[in-house]
């Protein structure tokens, strides 16, 4: 992903040993912490985010 004026960072505080199997995990399925992040949020989003008609 590029960054442009589209695009903001996120910081996450995690525990180390949870953060080194998680990107370990991440390299087995050929993707960094970054792309997997990207795809948990839209996932999230689709889930639960605003719904029309909803406040």
């Amino acid at each position: 992903m590029k960054k442009d004026g589209n695009t903001k960072q996120l910081t996450v505080l995690v525990d180390i040993d949870e953060l080194k199997e998680f990107q370990s995990a991440c390299r087995t399925q050929d993707m960094n912490s970054s792309q997997v992040i990207r795809m948990f949020i839209r996932d999230y989003i689709k889930k639960y985010g605003k719904k029309e008609g909803k406040k």
